[in-house]
C-alpha cells in the first residue's frame, strides 16, 4: 500500500495533477463548464469538424438510485481511429486525465455533502460497434489510458456494458486487458433486453431503454 501511495503521488506530480484540480475548481465543480469534454483546450476534439463532430461521446447523467454520479458513454461516438489520424492521441490521453480529476473532485465533494461514500455508475452503449473500430493504435491508445485509470479505480462502482452483439464482445475481449483488475472485475455486459441495476429506466433516455 505504502508502494501504490508513492506511485501515485510520483504519478500526480509528473502529471501536473494539482493545477488541474485548481482550474477545476475555479469553475465550479460539477458544473457544465468543467466538464472536460468542454473545455476550451480540448475543442479539437470536439468541434464540428473534429473527431466528435460537435457532440460529446460521454455525458454525465443524473445519479443511480444511490446517489452515485451516472455517465453515458456512446462508445461509437468516440472515433478511436479519427482521434489518432488526426493526431489528436495525446490530446485525448490528457482529456481522460482531466476526467479522472474532475470526478475524484465531484465524488469528494458529494460524498462530504451526503455522509455516504459516493463512486461513479458509467454505463457504456456499444450498438453500432464494428470491428473496423478496432486497430493495433487504439488498443495501444487504451493501454495508455489505463496507465493513468489504475490510479483512480475505486471511483467506479460498476460499468454496465448494454446492447452486446457478437462484435461488441470481441471487443470487450481486446480491450478489458488494458483496464486494472479492479476496473474490469467491475464490468457487466448485457445484450438489447435489459435493466440497469439501480437505475430507473424513466431516468435514462430512449437510446438506454428509458
Amino acid at each position: 500500500a505504502a508502494k501504490a501511495y508513492r506511485e501515485m503521488l510520483e504519478y500526480r506530480r509528473a502529471r501536473g495533477v494539482e493545477k488541474i484540480r485548481a482550474l477545476i475548481v475555479s469553475i465550479g465543480v460539477g458544473s457544465v463548464d468543467a466538464w472536460p469534454y468542454f473545455l476550451p483546450r480540448f475543442r479539437p476534439l470536439i468541434d464540428v469538424d473534429g473527431p466528435w463532430k460537435g457532440v460529446s461521446p460521454v455525458l454525465c447523467h443524473g445519479s443511480d438510485r444511490m446517489g452515485n454520479p451516472l455517465t453515458l458513454t456512446t462508445f461509437s461516438h468516440y472515433q478511436y481511429i479519427a482521434i489518432i489520424e488526426a493526431g489528436l492521441g495525446e490530446l485525448w490521453l490528457e482529456m481522460a486525465l482531466y476526467c479522472d480529476v474532475y470526478f475524484d473532485l465531484l465524488l469528494h465533494e458529494r460524498t462530504v455533502a451526503t455522509g455516504r461514500m459516493l463512486t461513479r455508475h458509467d454505463v457504456v452503449d456499444i450498438r453500432d460497434v464494428g470491428l473496423g473500430a478496432i486497430s493495433k493504435s487504439m488498443l495501444s491508445l487504451l493501454g495508455r489510458m489505463g496507465d493513468s485509470a489504475k490510479h483512480y479505480p475505486e471511483m467506479i462502482c460498476r460499468t454496465t456494458c448494454v446492447n452486446f452483439g457478437s462484435v461488441g464482445l470481441v471487443l470487450l475481449r481486446l480491450t478489458k486487458p488494458f483496464l486494472p483488475k479492479q476496473t474490469r472485475d467491475k464490468f457487466m455486459a448485457c445484450g438489447s433486453n435489459y435493466t440497469i441495476e439501480g437505475v430507473p429506466p424513466g431516468r435514462l433516455p430512449a437510446r438506454w431503454g428509458g
